[in-house]
């Protein structure tokens, strides 16, 4: 009899055990699928990113076409290195462009279900400002990504009398980006410890438009602004990207993955963010 009621009472003790371990070992391997599945989510959003700026797209000309492309890539056909971007199709996702491809659109040419939402941001990697100081000074600042004043950065400026940004040639442009200019019309300046410098254009006449390239390292940014005698003020240029946004609308209240690529355009450098979330 006594015999009997232990060999009961070691039964339940090893099923309580086998049920606590059960229990765990499913717990455990629960965790285990939601973190594999987050990883496979951001190695997801890391190939769709890469996909978008690694490849050409279908037709690889597509830039040349008002009609959207089959297959959407942004890489220039000819680029000569990994992570260089084509200026007229970047462009393209930029609402002020006559052949927009809205967010929506992009979703579709990615191979994205209707479930996934999505942001694409590209900027250049220095953010200049220009500010004012009197008829003939005017203070740079100059930001990183992350909003943080970079010192050291080499500034050229050069200054287009009686023009405006918007009635440069992509001529002019390019004589600036390859530092083929008048000598006369070009400025130089170095910010300092809280990321500022000081143009002084004393010698040019109002108005104007001028074209600023700061230079940092292996980083390289322009901006272009308009001035005349009571304002300044920075504008676009179909020549050069500034700073393009396509979204499907805010991600806040969503499980969200975003990565970021360092990348070129027209041998300007600029960071792209790519931001995927689930509507369910």
């Amino acid at each position: 009899m006594n015999s009997s009621i232990e060999y009961i009472s070691a039964g339940l003790i090893l099923c309580l055990v086998l049920g606590f371990t059960s229990k765990y070992t499913s717990d455990m391997v629960d965790d285990r699928i939601s973190m594999v599945q987050k990883n496979q989510g951001l190695t997801k959003v890391e190939k769709i990113l890469d996909m978008l700026v690694l490849t050409e797209g279908s037709p690889r000309d597509w830039d040349n076409y008002p009609s959207n492309p089959d297959v959407l890539g942004l890489a220039s056909i000819s680029g000569s290195k990994m992570y260089q971007l084509s200026r007229e199709k970047v462009l393209r996702l930029g609402s002020d462009s006559s052949f927009y491809i809205s967010a929506t659109e992009v979703r579709n040419l990615i191979g994205l279900s209707t479930n996934y939402f999505l942001s694409i941001r590209i900027q250049p990697l220095l953010n200049v400002s220009i500010q004012r100081l009197n008829m003939v000074d005017y203070q740079i600042t100059v930001y990183n990504q992350w909003q943080s004043p970079v010192p050291n950065v080499e500034i050229t400026a050069v200054y287009y009398s009686n023009q405006t940004i918007s009635g440069l040639t992509e001529s002019d442009i390019q004589a600036f980006l390859n530092d083929n200019i008048v000598e006369s019309n070009v400025f130089y300046a170095q910010t300092n410890s809280l990321g500022l410098a000081t143009l002084n254009l004393t010698s040019v006449s109002l108005p104007g438009c001028i074209l600023v390239k700061a230079e940092e390292l292996t980083s390289s940014c322009v901006s272009c602004w308009d001035l005349n005698t009571t304002n300044i003020s920075s504008v676009k240029s179909q020549y050069i990207v500034s700073e393009i946004e396509s979204t499907m609308g805010s991600v806040s209240g969503y499980n969200t993955e975003t990565v970021y690529r360092n990348v070129e355009i027209d041998d300007l450098n600029y960071l792209i963010r790519f931001t995927l979330w689930s509507g369910g």
